[in-house]
């Protein structure tokens, strides 16, 4: 399926644009829920521009390093980093400040949550790098994640050792209703009504609608069939986001038995 066309991030481009356009350091955290369209915003915004995209995962700092250094060597084709990476954070963080000097790069690390489940002094270390290198050059670092809670306890809490260090913040949320109709032309009204009421408006389910398809074929196959994008995405979202998301599966599936009230779901799980 080609990929979804971008739309609806308007306001948002023109705050990148504008921040980039603004001399010296910048920091800007950029957080949101998984698959609501953060890193194909990111990506708009630095085509055509001089940029670093590291995406981490879910590796050991040693492999993180090594990764990074990738990126970061095929950018200003250094053979010698390409293959061996760095070997600690102060020496990557050294590295972009002699090589960038006064020269505006964007350097944008996507999924910075791994960092911090790799070295959970991760966010020290940054605020390190940031206020004795990187403060006195021109690069425009952006933070990325998707864990909320974990970008609210590293970067955006006012006790997180980078809060203070941030030069603007962004917070991605879903898409306005209207963008449905943007992404779907010929859909009738009904139809963008209905795939807003099941899908809401993130991007990544969004990609998986046919558009040749009616609305209960698309159910059919891209929620109810077990082996489908969407049928374990709930569970999947709850267990990223909670270290014990097993209250969390009770409360919703009392509420799917029809406990609405508060005295319902006390009663029936027991809370």
């Amino acid at each position: 399926m080609e990929e979804l066309k971008f739309v609806n991030r308007t306001s948002e481009l023109q705050t990148l644009e504008k921040l980039y356009s603004t001399e010296g350091f910048q920091f800007v955290p950029i957080y949101g829920r998984r698959r609501v369209g953060k890193t194909r915003l990111v990506k708009e915004f630095i085509k055509s521009k001089p940029a670093i995209y590291f995406l981490a995962d879910a590796v050991s700092e040693k492999q993180q390093l090594k990764k990074a250094g990738q990126s970061i060597g095929e950018y200003f084709n250094d053979i010698v980093l390409t293959q061996n990476g760095f070997l600690s954070w102060d020496q990557l963080f050294l590295y972009l400040k002699d090589k960038v000097a006064n020269k505006r790069i964007i350097f944008v690390i996507d999924e910075f949550p791994y960092l911090v489940m790799s070295n959970p002094v991760i966010s020290s270390i940054f605020q390190k790098g940031i206020d004795e290198l990187l403060k006195h050059t021109n690069i425009f670092l952006i933070l990325m994640g998707s864990s909320i809670g974990m970008m609210e306890r590293e970067v955006l809490h006012y006790k997180a050792p980078l809060y203070s260090r941030r030069t603007a913040s962004m917070e991605i949320n879903e898409m306005d209703v209207l963008s449905i109709h943007e992404i779907f032309p010929h859909r009738s009204f009904s139809d963008i009504i209905q795939i807003y009421s099941i899908f809401g408006t993130i991007p990544a389910y969004l990609e998986k609608i046919d558009p040749k398809k009616d609305i209960f074929q698309i159910i059919n196959e891209s929620i109810l069939d077990k082996h489908s994008f969407l049928y374990n995405e709930v569970e999947f979202i709850l267990r990223e986001e909670f270290r014990e998301p097993r209250n969390y599966f009770v409360l919703l599936r009392s509420i799917a038995m029809y406990k609405h009230k508060v005295s319902e779901i006390v009663n029936d799980t027991g809370f």
